[in-house]
């Protein structure tokens, strides 16, 4: 061979293994949102996530209904993947070297499975109407679609299997199956299964989305009487839904084995709408780390970018760095520490994507995460809630001050239902445990009755906090616009207590311990009224004049906190009270001659000026934050 063509020859082969390395490298990714990942992320291959042996958890279990709830886009669905690829007997696996768990010879791939998944038939959000005719009707399109849904998947589970679809057409007498009901339906595969002595797996992922879009906005109506009202709703509007929920639970009766295993993001009464019994493992220790990536998981899927895509000196480091600190931050009671399963795969084709370097450069000096990887979104009526639950905000408070809650009042609500959160009243660990659910709140510990709770992202610490402030800003700029005594003593209590709490109980809780340790120590009265003058200056600029100490001209007196705008004076005195015992009469008797005098002489000065109306209060606060009025004049 001529040297010409030996180089022809090297050539060709050379650039023929670049093209290989250049496709391999274009076709390695992560799994993306929403993304059947079950063959990506399960392979040994892959060496970084092998959830099998919760399969195991979940397959051994005596109960025959389970449910395990965990926020959006951690692998629910990926692991509902490998349970189809493992048990359906329209699948061929050999995973017997390649997972920790296989489900052996005898039921491996020898089990009819109907898999659903709900959350693909529910793509419309409900619109910001608040029109009951509207919500009802949008309800009753979403139980037509699950109630189609339903009916397109066991049509697909029959035609892959002829010898059942002819057992099931027997039973059914021929009736076609878009003319039978959810109830009917269900029975007659039942029956057809169990005539042929087969085994039964119900996959349904993402169970609770067809009613959790409509429940959750109603959150932040609660009042009395809402949930019986919303359960008679809801059981009307969606009768495909619980009509299959109720045929499920006699099917569990006649097929023998049979089992069904959901997955969603909150509980919404299954049981009490349909009969359905239904073992929740959400919380159960041998469940805790089922879904998520450990460290060692993350590291593993570096390693893996670094393959295709390598790194620099140090920026490896500096990217496991990155994503513990945006994205490590999952806790349940008994669980690791665990990262986030959709947005660490995202930051990780980033870091392969070729097209478009700039982000990848961007994240390895800086650490910025992109804001579409920042966060899932989730709905906003879970924050509005706090607009009408005051009783919560002072656990939010503490929240959104990259504080942590515990103590034997706060714990997680393994039974947590739709009937606990629709009161006229949430309970502060029912809320919690609702934020928990749904990925805002992180529940760290080895126990549901005492765990530490804590915030997981900053995108919802902001989230959190806005509701409570835009409450806040229209209640004290309501305040100082009103004309009258009578109305600034009739509405300004509530306002005023309602804002020195949340002003308090944000801001103020390690200074109350601490000068609370003295009932001499008055730094924390000025200290305060300089919070509360900060707060409301920022809230009522242009529309009134703040100010602390405020001078009464020819006496030497000196207000804690005026509130002066053109149709009002609102005067504060803020006392501390160190005890948890209500204030002595002296006490009392002391604030009100101090605050008679304040009122009186800004009284005589409007009488000569504006004549405006003047209103003053005592304001109390506890060392734990909370306030309260003892005067008003």
């Amino acid at each position: 061979m001529s040297n010409k063509k030996q180089l022809a020859s090297r050539s060709s082969e050379s650039s023929g293994a670049e093209r290989k390395a250049k496709k391999s490298k274009e076709s390695f990714h992560f799994p993306g949102r929403h993304q059947n990942g079950a063959a990506n992320v399960y392979r040994s291959i892959h060496g970084y996530r092998d959830n099998s042996s919760f399969l195991a958890e979940l397959f051994s279990s005596n109960d025959a209904a389970i449910c395990f709830t965990r926020p959006m886009q951690l692998g629910k669905t990926t692991l509902f993947s490998l349970a189809d690829e493992v048990f359906s007997i329209n699948k061929e696996s050999n995973v017997d070297t390649d997972l920790n768990f296989s489900p052996g010879g005898e039921n491996r791939n020898k089990w009819y499975v109907l898999r659903l998944d709900f959350g693909a038939v529910c793509p419309a959000r409900f619109k910001k109407n608040e029109a009951e005719e509207e919500w009802v009707q949008l309800c009753r399109e979403l139980d037509k679609q699950t109630g189609h849904s339903i009916k397109q998947r066991v049509i697909f589970l029959l035609m892959n299997n002829p010898h059942l679809h002819e057992n099931f057409k027997a039973i059914s007498q021929g009736v076609e199956i878009k003319d039978q009901s959810i109830g009917l339906m269900i029975e007659s595969l039942g029956n057809a299964i169990q005539f042929e002595k087969g085994r039964l797996l119900i996959l349904v992922d993402e169970y609770d989305q067809p009613v959790r879009e409509g429940l959750l906005r109603l959150i932040p109506f609660h009042g009395k009487q809402l949930y019986e009202s919303a359960e008679h709703q809801i059981k009307s509007s969606f009768q495909n839904y619980f009509s299959f929920f109720r045929a499920v639970k006699v099917l569990l009766e006649i097929v023998s084995p049979s089992k069904i295993w959901l997955t969603g993001i909150t509980p919404i009464g299954i049981k009490e709408m349909s009969g359905l019994n239904i073992a929740v493992v959400t919380f159960k220790a041998n469940m805790a780390d089922a879904v998520g990536l450990t460290e060692n998981d993350v590291k593993g899927m570096l390693y893996d970018v670094h393959k295709y895509a390598p790194f620099e000196d140090g920026q490896l480091e500096f990217a496991m760095d990155s994503l513990k600190r945006n994205f490590n931050n999952l806790r349940f009671p008994h669980s690791q520490p665990l990262y986030h399963t959709a947005l660490v795969n995202g930051i990780m084709n980033m870091l392969l994507d070729p097209t478009d370097p700039t982000k990848r450069r961007e994240f390895l000096s800086t650490g910025k995460v992109p804001s579409d990887l920042a966060r899932e979104p989730v709905p906003s009526s879970i924050f509005n809630v706090l607009r009408n639950a005051k009783n919560l905000r002072h656990v939010v408070n503490v929240l959104a001050e990259r504080g942590q809650i515990s103590g034997p009042g706060f714990k997680i609500n393994e039974q947590l239902s739709l009937e606990h959160l629709l009161q006229e009243t949430i309970n502060v660990s029912d809320y919690l445990t609702l934020l928990v659910h749904i990925g805002v709140v992180s529940a760290s510990g080895t126990a549901t009755a005492n765990p530490t709770f804590a915030m997981t992202s900053e995108c919802y610490r902001e989230n959190l906090l806005k509701p409570i402030l835009k409450t806040l800003r229209a209640s004290l700029v309501k305040l100082v616009s009103l004309t009258s005594k009578e109305d600034l003593y009739a509405q300004g209590e509530e306002i005023l207590v309602d804002f020195v709490t949340s002003i308090s109980k944000n801001n103020m809780t390690k200074l109350m311990a601490w000068a609370s340790s003295d009932t001499n120590n008055h730094i924390l009265e000025l200290q305060f009224q300089s919070h509360v003058v900060t707060e409301a200056h920022d809230i009522l600029d242009g529309k009134a004049r703040t100010s602390q100490e405020d001078n009464l001209p020819k006496t030497g007196k000196r207000t804690d906190v005026t509130f002066s705008s053109e149709t009002c004076v609102v005067i504060l005195e803020l006392k501390q009270v160190a005890s948890e015992a209500p204030p002595t009469a002296a006490f009392i008797s002391k604030a009100h001659e101090q605050l008679a005098g304040y009122v009186e002489t800004r009284q005589l000065m409007e009488i000569a000026g504006k004549g405006r109306p003047v209103a003053g209060f005592v304001v109390v606060m506890h060392n734990d934050g909370a306030a309260y009025i003892v005067e008003k004049l």
